[in-house]
């Protein structure tokens, strides 16, 4: 199978009709999903939980962030246990309010809580 093939049936599993491009993961290539899953992923880790936001901003139906949510795909399920890696962040299409500091944010996740959860491990690791 080629690997032209190999990414339009990982597409193609999602629910409903995805248009856009995939996301691999850095350090797990068996992760494949639409660069939106992953972006919707990412905001739910940051803490946001209402999916019709989450919808808007990266471009999904409420439907489809209910199923990311659930975790039905292997690929979502996979990035879910995994995280989303320190440093990726995915542009929103719309700016929403980030959970923890309610900045407005067109990335996900909010960089400026990321730099801040980066420096205390590094704090933390150079008190060890």
């Amino acid at each position: 199978m080629s690997r032209a093939s190999e990414k339009l049936k990982t597409a193609e599993s999602f629910a409903g009709k995805v248009d856009g491009p995939l996301w691999r993961h850095p350090t797990d290539r068996r992760i494949v999903l639409p660069y939106r899953f992953a972006a919707a992923v990412a905001l739910m880790q940051s803490g946001m939980e209402d999916f019709s936001v989450i919808a808007a901003a990266v471009g999904l139906k409420v439907v489809q962030v209910r199923q990311i949510d659930t975790a039905q795909t292997p690929a979502v399920r996979l990035l879910a246990l995994k995280g989303i890696p320190a440093g990726q962040f995915f542009r929103l299409q719309t700016h929403v309010r980030c959970p923890s500091c309610r900045s407005l944010i067109f990335t996900a996740p909010c960089v400026a809580c990321s730099s801040a959860q980066a420096e205390a491990l590094l704090e933390q690791n150079a008190a060890d």
